[in-house]
This record gives structure tokens, sequence and C-alpha cells, in this order.
């Protein structure tokens, strides 16, 4: 590429834009380094971190630039699917059916969704930073299943408990819970999705009462029938 100008080597564009950060170099004579997007003549796309400075005689006059460039293309692609993954999580996370967080290892609720604020009435503030049997009727009892998790024993699935709405109501919630560990497998806390099950508590009381109902009328019946 010795002798070559940069509409040789790069589709016209890039080798605008390429020539146009030269002249600025040597004009100001000022060191600069960013990113540049370049595609070649053959049409391949990539970017570079490139370094560009003044190349001066010996007199000090600044003929022409001299630079470093790196080939960052796959840095860049693995970033952007990075960012891409998290925004997937995020809008997962705080739009999800049910309410989830999670907790370190001392209990405090370190980010919780969207979905379970609105299920307790409580702001993010309100919760962030808080333990999370602060929330939980049986304070105690939650206490103590969270110490015995974080000693090691599995969690329960399917634990249900009652939490308090910001209103004061109760709220009947199954907890499904996940161990949080590091990369030694040392638990650094717990993740928790949640459930509203009222309405299930609600048909299963329906259910118990029209059973009592029914013993009650067989009971009677057999008392006049005696």
């Amino acid at each position: 590429i010795l002798g070559a100008v940069n509409e040789d080597l790069l589709e016209a564009d890039s080798a605008r834009r390429t020539r146009e950060r030269d002249d600025e170099v040597m004009a100001t004579g000022v060191t600069s380094t960013n990113e540049f997007v370049s595609t070649n003549r053959a049409g391949v796309r990539r970017t570079y971190l490139t370094t560009r400075g003044p190349y001066r005689d010996r007199r000090g006059r600044i003929v022409g630039t001299m630079g470093i460039s790196r080939d960052i293309t796959e840095k860049k692609l693995a970033d952007e699917a990075l960012i891409e993954s998290d925004r997937r999580f995020r809008d997962l996370f705080y739009d999800a059916p049910v309410g989830y967080h999670e907790i370190d290892v001392e209990g405090r609720i370190t980010c919780v969704n969207t979905t379970e604020l609105q299920m307790l009435g409580y702001t993010e503030a309100e919760m962030i930073g808080h333990h999370v049997w602060d929330f939980i009727e049986e304070a105690e009892v939650a206490q103590q299943t969270f110490a015995l998790k974080m000693s090691g024993i599995k969690p329960l699935s399917h634990v249900e408990r009652g939490f308090r709405r910001k209103d004061g109501r109760y709220l009947p919630v199954q907890l499904d819970d996940q161990m949080l560990t590091d990369p030694d497998g040392r638990p650094i806390g717990i993740r928790a999705t949640m459930q509203d099950i009222t309405e299930r508590k609600l048909i299963a009381l329906e259910l118990e009462q029209a059973r009592d109902a029914a013993l009650e009328s067989v009971r009677l019946k057999s008392q006049f029938l005696a």
C-alpha cells in the first residue's frame, strides 16, 4: 500500500473522513484519539481506535501525519451485544408478569421490579436497601428462613408469605427463591419471584366453606333420620 492514497484503499465516504482528520491534525498540530468506522473498497466495514499525530521534519515543520490504529470491531460487536442483552434483561425484569426482587447476604433488597412495586404500593426508593422481612407479616419466620438458606440449606419452592402493602392491607403471595453465587460458588444473595395468590386463597376458602356446609347438612340430615 506504499504510495497509495485514501481513495485507493477506502470507499469514498471513509476516504473523505480520513482525509479530513489528517488535515485537522496537520492544521492544529494536536494529537487526537477516536473511534473510526471505515469501509474498504471491498465493502468490508471495520471499527478502529485510531491515534493521529503530526509528523514533523527536522526543522519542526508539520509535513504529514502518523498514526496507530487498533481494530476493535469484535470488541464493539461484543459490547453492543452485551448492551442489547442487558436491555432485554431489564425489560423482562421490570415488565415481568410476576413480582421480582433480589436481596444480598444481609437480606437487604438490592433491586425490585415494577410489577412488585405495583403489587405492594411502594416506590423503589422505599424498598431498596431495606430488609425483605420488613415487608413480611411473618417477619421473624422469614428472617430465620433466610439465615438457614444463607447457611447452605436449599431454598424451598412455592413458599407462601404474607406481605404488608403500603396501604396496610395484607397480600398473600407465593415466593420462589433461587440462590445467587459468585464464581467460586459462595452465596452472594437470593433472587425471588412473587406471585399474588389472593384469588387462589379466596377460591380455596369458598371451597372449604362449601365443603363444611355440605358436611353440616349431611350431619343434620342424619340426626333427623335417627
